[in-house]
């Protein structure tokens, strides 16, 4: 890998449209119901890095976003349930080794998103019933992590280049990015979001000092 010659510096920024979804691990009696949140993202990439035949763009960016979830499960000898508000901020590093040049000025990325959360804001009700039990009803703990702290995803993005001069360029992009990783562990959501960015580009050359 070398970032001498040529390389795309990149800032972008711009709001997101979180949508929760699930992929049918739970069986039985579970039951989940999701409302959709949205949140921003800012951050920053550079392109063109090489490795053997394979040119990368590399991003790094900050994100909060938001939702709502209640899951139940349970049966004949009790049951329980979750519902909860929360907004999560997090940090991710963008890998894209597939990225393709579609027509003169428009441009479309594949890769791989890796994200670390960096706090959270979980607000919301454990209740349920149980034969020994009875009846049940007690806040979420405010101290008590129900996020994952890693989560992997795919994501596509799509560019439009607007040049606004020979290493200038003005970029209104839209990402898609589907999570592999559960969000949370008492629940089974996974994140599926649309971004509507707009970025700004600088064609900037990397060179050796001299005598080096």
């Amino acid at each position: 890998m070398t970032l001498l010659g040529q390389h795309t510096v990149e800032v972008f920024g711009g709001g997101s449209y979180n949508d929760l979804f699930e992929r049918g691990e739970f069986t039985g009696h579970y039951l989940s119901e999701y409302k959709n949140g949205n949140g921003f993202v800012i951050g920053g990439a550079i392109e063109e890095i090489k490795t053997d035949w394979i040119k990368w763009r590399f991003t790094f960016h900050f994100e909060k976003y938001n939702g709502e979830f209640t899951n139940r499960d349970g049966g004949q000898g009790g049951s329980y349930a979750y519902t909860a508000k929360f907004s999560k901020s997090t940090i991710a590093l963008g890998l894209y080794p597939i990225n393709i040049m579609a027509t003169k000025n428009l441009l479309i990325n594949f890769g791989i998103i890796l994200s670390r959360m960096v706090d959270e804001n979980l607000e919301g009700t454990n209740y349920g019933w149980g034969i020994n039990t009875f009846y049940w009803s007690r806040p979420l703990n405010e101290n008590t992590r129900y996020s994952h702290r890693g989560m992997i995803g795919f994501q596509t993005r799509i560019t439009y280049q607007i040049k606004l001069s020979e290493k200038l360029a003005l970029l209104p992009q839209y990402h898609f990015y589907y999570g592999m990783s559960r969000e949370f562990k008492i629940s089974g959501a996974r994140a599926m979001r649309h971004y509507f960015n707009i970025g700004i580009s600088k064609a900037i050359n990397f060179r050796k000092n001299e005598g080096e």
